[in-house]
């Protein structure tokens, strides 16, 4: 029943199983066991693991990840337990890749593969081995030609390339050795020493030269001309200059070529000085070519950040300039608005008052035909009686004091009264300041003064609103005197609080 049941539950493969079998598919490949390897590649695929044969390592679904051995290091006779406990102890420690540390023998693996990439022009696998470098905490100095690590270990960069150790190398790190020397860094001056010795190289401090078993041989540069910050490459050209320029005889004299035989070793040994040379220049040259193109990709890329900042600001501005306008739009609009509010409200109050002078007028015009009627009346009913009374009596049983009076009294009476004519005032306001609203106000007060009518509720309510509208626009002088208005010639009382007339 137990067995069934693990037979059933989901195996995760450890960190270590995926190491195993990385480094076997990698031995697989050393061996041209084609067949093994995709089987074992498959595996991995099935457990979750991608590997990247470019950059040496493997990732997997999980977030793990490791490194796949180089060739070389199964070529070196390094068992394989050994490099699989490698890359496992760190992990079973909780390490990461940037926790581990490499021994010397590791790092100067991962740097002759770095030289023989450079030697090949292959530069991405170059910066490849250099980022892997920096992940175990291992700088490069080309320019010096050494290596440190974080855990205190260095090195130097010479004899990977093909037919060993090139000048420019020897002569990069005799300066280096000068320099440490004039620093007092002792250590690093007999580091380099015994690894100059290591490459065949030896220096002689008291005749200020350097040799090799080849034969080739330089001078070791002074302390005055490393303060003077005296260039390696420029040193290395003239150094080679001088020896093909001088005569066996003078090389000789001078101590800059060993004699082994005859003209034509040392021939050799100068032509081999300068294919050495020549291909230190190319060497420099590529490598300064591919520099100069990561410059490029990298001056493309910020010239392109720099155009979508540019493109970003611009829509930014234009933005910006589109809420400017917009603002102004509305405070023309309001600006409109309160400005027709203001003629609606001046034009109102003008209406109003002309509606009111009017309406007093026609009053007083009605009061005055109506004692123009009466007086009338008066006249009227004086001749009548005069008249009777005249028919009634002869002249002389008349009273002839009391026909004067009356006569007197009828003359007067009769006399026709005079007034001073007046005329309504006609709305100063013209048509092209009054709304219709406006025209319909005054046409209804108008009508109602005129004709004594009683306004309609309807119509009532709707000058209270157009009333309101006046207060809403703030025009009060306009609102009070409709309201007078309405109060004095229609009669209507407004009540403010309880909303209601």
């Amino acid at each position: 029943m137990a067995a069934r049941d693990r037979s059933r539950s989901p195996r995760t493969e450890s960190y270590e199983d995926i190491v195993r079998l990385v480094v076997m598919r990698t031995q697989a490949r050393l061996q041209k066991d084609w067949n093994l390897a995709d089987t074992i590649r498959t595996k991995l695929t099935e457990m979750g693991v991608t590997l990247f044969d470019k950059t040496n390592s493997w990732h997997s679904k999980t977030g793990q990840t490791g490194r796949i051995p180089a060739f070389s290091e199964l070529d070196a006779g390094q068992p394989i337990e050994s490099i699989i406990q490698e890359q496992v102890m760190p992990q079973a420690n909780g390490l990461s890749m940037s926790d581990v540390v490499l021994d010397d023998s590791q790092i100067r693996l991962l740097v002759e593969q770095l030289e023989q990439a450079r030697a090949q022009k292959d530069f991405v696998r170059s910066d490849e081995l250099r980022d892997e470098l920096k992940t175990y905490g291992v700088e490069v100095f080309d320019n010096e030609k050494m290596w440190r690590a974080k855990n205190g270990l260095a090195g130097c960069i010479i004899g990977y390339a093909e037919g060993g150790a090139t000048d420019l190398e020897i002569t990069t790190l005799v300066v280096q050795r000068e320099k440490a020397r004039q620093s007092s860094d002792f250590g690093t001056a007999d580091l380099i020493r015994n690894e100059l010795r290591t490459a065949g190289v030896e220096i002689y401090d008291k005749e200020k030269v350097w040799k090799v078993g080849d034969g080739r041989q330089g001078p070791v540069p002074t302390w005055q001309w490393i303060q003077s910050g005296g260039d390696v490459s420029a040193h290395l050209q003239a150094q080679q200059q001088q020896q093909i320029m001088l005569s066996p005889d003078m090389a000789m004299a001078m101590g800059m070529v060993q004699v082994h035989g005859n003209d034509a070793m040392q021939a050799q040994v100068a032509d081999q000085h300068i294919q050495d040379t020549e291909q230190a220049e190319q060497d420099q040259q590529a490598e300064q070519n591919h520099q100069f193109e990561q410059i490029q990709q990298l001056q493309q890329a910020q010239q392109l950040q720099v155009q979508q900042l540019q493109q970003l600001q611009q829509a930014q501005q234009a933005q910006q300039l589109q809420l400017i306008q917009q603002g102004q739009a509305a405070q023309a609009l309001k600006s409109q608005k309160a400005n027709e509010a203001a003629a609606i409200g001046t034009a109102m109050g003008q209406a109003l008052q002309s509606m009111t002078v009017q309406a007093e007028l026609q009053k007083q015009q009605q009061l005055q035909q109506a004692q123009l009627q009466q007086q009338q009346l008066q006249q009227l009913q004086l001749q009548q009686q005069l008249q009777s009374l005249t028919m009634a009596a002869s002249p002389e049983l008349l009273n002839e004091y009391q026909l004067q009076q009356l006569q007197t009294l009828t003359t007067t009476t009769t006399a026709p009264t005079t007034t001073t004519a007046t005329t309504i005032p006609t709305i100063t306001t013209t048509e092209a300041t009054l709304t219709p609203e406006l025209q319909k106000a005054m046409e209804i007060m108008q009508d109602c003064a005129a004709s004594g009518r009683i306004p309609q509720d309807s119509e009532i309510d709707w000058l209270v609103g157009i009333r309101e509208k006046l207060r809403q626009a703030k025009d009060f002088a306009t609102a009070d005197e409709i309201r007078n208005a309405l109060r004095n010639n229609l009669g209507v009382e407004l009540y403010e609080k309880e909303k209601r007339w």
